[in-house]
């Protein structure tokens, strides 16, 4: 084992080697035994930054985003909503690791609620569209930044207790994310205006912000190599972080615009397509050039395949589910299952009470149930599985669809768990940060990408299955062409006291009428959620191959929030 490396940083910025050997920054021995007060008041802290920002910007807002764009008339780009924040997470997220490696995990976490507070002011009083789409940005960008609470959380405890504390950490997103996040954004539409969602979490991170800086206070790293921070951020891959961000924007642009502002063979959607998909080709080719130095650090995924490339696919693949759940789900509720904004908000209930389960009941007792890559293959089994049967459903299978919403919801944290503790105990401790934010970026691009295509899926098939199957409904019942155009646009636009006005119309006809509608509605969802099988079965492949990592849950902890300076120790221990 190499000697451990010490560098301290001098008042006037310069940093004195004090030992040769691998530096490694880790900063406590094998003695935990038990959680300390001050380390759960920094739990609390981090929980709930974690959850203000990442319950109401991944949650409360896609869950209500055909609101939204219908307040500023943006329904067909409506897709910008869940993407632009997604997409920004995901690229903040790759960062943030490296980030709170040079400045500190204190330093970004309370950046991150300064941004969010920024971008829910502008969301909260966005005058047009594209202002908001700029606030979600921001509230992204801060979301993949406040992740870094994931590696912070783990760190402040023994190892035996991280799925505890990534369960901590998820309990602060279950109020306004997937426990009750979708009923209480749309409780709020229906007595007042989206911008109260907005107005929330600025008041909820705004609370964070403050336990944050009285709680939460770990010891600064120590500086790599000699550098100062200043040189380590000036060293970051910026080439990199605009290639990758570019290319992900300009990809979503043409397939979001396929969804319904342009045909699918118009150039302002290939063309966005071709040019993204080329971006981020040279984006690979640059991070293989730029080797350790780069965005994405070879040197972690060599030799770890099944230990950390592996867990990433997983969490991709569960992104793919969980986020366009959230925005499909309140839209097939709308249509098929309740005609009220609240009720549309008690339906996505039973999905959140299954995830707070997964994440929160189930989640902290992985070192319990066996070997963690066949829980891994299990719940990744049953996810898959649960969303290609809503394939089946129709208007008609209610409680089928709230039983397979529950079924397909209750892996998520239990696989973004598992994902997070492979990852990160597949590396040293100086790469916690930057693996943990792989990890999470993927997830959020799982979720930017599925979103966008199923979206465009169900948009692209709306304008032809919905109509026809109105049209067949009543093909037999003697209306005039011209009544049968009408009826279509009425029942599109749920206004069905004046379809049943039209010439000729009986309560027969148009119960019909509204039956061949949802059949045609049926034919959509069908083809979004065969699709998820897209990315559902490579990810139980991966799955089957993920690495065991149970011999890891001891008592060690890396970092000491006791202690006021960083201290080296055995750089084999995580």
């Amino acid at each position: 084992m190499s000697p451990p490396s010490v560098y301290e940083e001098k008042e006037d910025g310069a940093v004195e080697h004090l030992e040769d050997g691998h530096h490694e920054l880790d900063f406590d021995e094998d003695n935990g035994k038990a959680l300390r007060p001050k380390t759960i008041m920094a739990l609390i802290a981090l929980t709930l930054t974690f959850g203000s920002q990442l319950g109401v910007g991944s949650n409360m807002t896609p869950s209500i985003l055909s609101e939204i764009a219908a307040e500023f008339d943006a329904t067909s780009v409506q897709g910008w909503i869940s993407s632009g924040w997604l997409m920004s997470t995901c690229v903040a997220f790759v960062i943030s690791g490296r980030l709170s490696d040079i400045f500190g995990r204190g330093a970004i976490i309370t950046f991150s609620n300064v941004l969010a507070m920024g971008g829910f002011a502008m969301c909260a009083w966005a005058p047009t569209f594209p202002v908001l789409i700029g606030g979600i940005v921001l509230l992204g960008a801060a979301g993949g930044l406040a992740q870094t609470a994931t590696a912070a959380a783990c760190e402040i405890v023994p190892n035996k207790y991280r799925p505890l504390a990534i369960a901590f950490l998820e309990m602060g997103i279950a109020p306004t994310g997937y426990l009750a996040g979708s009923t209480f954004s749309h409780m709020i539409i229906a007595h007042t205006t989206y911008k109260w969602v907005f107005r929330l979490g600025l008041i909820l991170c705004g609370v964070g912000l403050v336990l944050c800086l009285l709680f939460y206070r770990p010891p600064a790293p120590l500086p790599e190599d000699g550098k100062t921070r200043a040189q380590q951020f000036a060293s970051l891959d910026f080439i990199g972080m605009a290639l990758f961000s570019g290319g992900l924007s300009v990809f979503l642009m043409g397939v979001i615009w396929a969804g319904g502002t342009y045909p699918g063979n118009n150039i302002h959607v290939y063309l966005p397509i071709v040019i993204g998909l080329v971006t981020l080709l040279l984006f690979c080719a640059w991070e293989w050039r730029m080797g350790d130095d780069g965005l994405v650090p070879p040197h972690l995924f060599k030799g770890k395949t099944r230990s950390f490339t592996l867990p990433i696919v997983c969490h991709f693949v569960a992104g793919t589910v969980f986020f366009s759940m959230i925005a499909l789900w309140p839209i097939q509720s709308a249509l098929w299952y309740t005609d009220s904004l609240v009720g549309v908000g008690l339906l996505g209930l039973p999905a959140g009470c299954a995830v707070f389960a997964g994440g929160c009941l189930i989640g902290p007792f992985i070192p319990k149930l066996g070997p963690t890559n066949r829980q891994m293959l299990f719940w990744m089994t049953v996810m898959v599985t649960a969303v290609a049967c809503m394939a089946a459903l129709t208007s008609h299978t209610k409680v089928g669809a709230i039983a397979c919403q529950v079924i397909a919801n209750l892996p998520f944290h239990i696989i973004v768990n598992l994902s997070f503790l492979s990852v990160q105990f597949s590396q040293h401790g100086k790469d916690i940060g930057i693996a943990t934010g792989l990890s999470g970026a993927s997830r959020s691009l799982g979720g930017t990408v599925a979103v966008s295509i199923y979206l465009t899926i169900f948009g692209a098939r709306v304008p032809t299955k919905v109509p026809a199957g109105i049209a067949a409904a009543v093909a037999d019942d003697g209306l005039s062409s011209e009544t049968v155009a009408s009826l279509i646009g009425l029942l599109m636009d749920s206004n069905t006291t004046a379809a049943a006005a039209l010439p000729g119309m009986t309560t027969t006809i148009l119960a019909s009428a509204v039956e061949g509608m949802n059949q045609g509605y049926a034919q959509c969802f069908k083809a979004v959620y065969l699709a998820t099988l897209g990315f559902g079965i490579p990810g139980i492949i991966a799955a089957y191959f993920v690495e065991d990592v149970s011999e890891h849950f001891t008592d060690h902890v890396r970092m000491d929030l006791n202690r006021s300076r960083p201290q080296a120790i055995d750089d084999t221990k995580v």
